[in-house]
């Protein structure tokens, strides 16, 4: 790539570079600090990795993503730092609507809008969907979120040279309600796929880290609807919250419980200037983080009335 841009008067240098979980150099300058080689465009202040086909010319791949690099510039070598990806430019937009009915089961449809790294990583996923595969696809993700039932999946076609992507999902779930004459059930239930807030919220069960880990800046939103059988009592809905975090949390979740309708939305914002968090801003989050993502298991309280059984 080096070369094919030379030829057409663009200056482009090799980038040496770390790309595993890396995003501090150590002291002493050693040869394991880097593992992968890109380019730098000085011309546009534009980095490009040539061996990624996944992300389109002037985006990076998250393992190149806010890291730190050698820059062989002609008047000599440089550290520099790839840019991080911004919460604004990296989203997931999930609208769900879920119909149940009083024998417990429920049909569903999903709505999706990613962009940026997002939407490479949905991208990733339905490139493994084999052609005429998609039914398959929907009934192994129902059984990976603890679900039986069928359904379709619909999207256009994948195009690499933009991150956007969309999905569709329709859903038939025959054991939605595992108990129907009463119980709970999620106030927006998610499936085991990367479109949801709890996938982007990290692991913090443990009480403190030695070492830092990975924080991707993400903006996230969920928009929801539940409509019961008249036959069922919504009990209790979840309370309203919002939460924050001085360094980059922000979260935001409304419910409305009318009848027997909930609807509601959430909102999570990750908008840290960079891709790790260290041990100090591990302990600093643990509070708010694990109250967020006790809002987002919670749940609605709901009963069948007595002269209306399945």
């Amino acid at each position: 790539m080096q070369t094919l841009l030379k030829a057409v008067g663009i200056e482009a240098v090799p980038v040496l570079i770390n790309s595993l979980s890396e995003y501090v150099l150590p002291e002493l300058p050693t040869l394991v600090s880097f593992n992968h080689c890109i380019l730098y465009l000085p011309g546009l202040d534009l980095f490009a990795d040539p061996t990624d086909a996944r992300v389109p010319f002037g985006a990076l791949p998250m393992a190149d993503s806010d890291k730190p690099v050698a820059v062989a510039l002609a008047a000599g070598a440089k550290l520099m730092r790839t840019p991080a990806i911004a919460a604004d430019a990296n989203r997931v937009s999930v609208r769900s609507v879920w119909r149940i009915g009083k024998n417990g089961r429920a049909s569903a449809t999903i709505r999706v809008e990613t962009t940026g790294y997002a939407a490479t990583v949905l991208q990733d996923r339905l490139a493994q969907i084999p052609a005429d595969m998609g039914g398959e696809a929907v009934q192994k993700l129902l059984s990976s979120s603890n679900m039986r039932g069928t359904g379709a999946v619909r999207y256009p076609a994948i195009q690499r040279d933009v991150q956007r992507q969309a999905l569709e999902l329709d859903l038939d779930v025959p054991n939605f309600l595992a108990e129907p004459e009463g119980g709970s059930v999620a106030a927006n239930p998610g499936l085991s796929f990367p479109i949801f807030a709890a996938a982007y919220l990290g692991n913090y069960a443990a009480d403190s880290r030695q070492l830092a880990m990975a924080c991707l800046p993400v903006r996230v939103r969920e928009d929801f609807e539940l409509y019961f059988d008249p036959g069922f009592k919504l009990l209790r809905a979840p309370e309203s919250v919002r939460l924050t975090q001085p360094d980059g949390v922000l979260y935001e979740a409304q419910y409305r419980l009318d009848g027997q309708v909930l609807t509601g939305w959430r909102e999570l914002t990750l908008s840290q200037a960079r891709h790790w968090c260290s041990p100090a801003d591990y302990s600093a989050r643990l509070s708010v983080m694990t109250s967020i993502r006790r809002n987002l298991r919670a749940t609605i309280l709901y009963q069948q009335s007595p002269e209306n059984p399945r």
